[in-house]
């Protein structure tokens, strides 16, 4: 899958946000589902998951999803550290 053109019209900043909703509205939102479920949440896990996300469409989905949950404050910006507990 890629990316419309649509996404970028609507001033969708971030490629990696716009790759969530387009899995999600593309039929993809079960598979996304099942993987987030599916995923044993590990440090190491974690970020093979964010290390992966070029991959695909939907691995930068999921990479996405990963780093808005284990980032300090949820940042998704290259950089931001991850938690230390919680």
């Amino acid at each position: 899958m890629s990316i419309p053109n649509l996404w970028y019209g609507a001033r969708q900043k971030k490629t990696s946000t716009a790759a969530v909703w387009q899995v999600i509205l593309g039929g993809g939102a079960e598979w996304l589902a099942e993987t987030i479920v599916n995923f044993n949440l590990t440090p190491q896990n974690a970020k093979q998951a964010i290390d992966s996300a070029n991959e695909s469409l939907e691995s930068l989905a999921f990479a996405t999803i990963v780093k808005n949950r284990v980032n300090r404050g949820g940042i998704l910006a290259d950089g931001a550290s991850f938690m230390k507990n919680g």
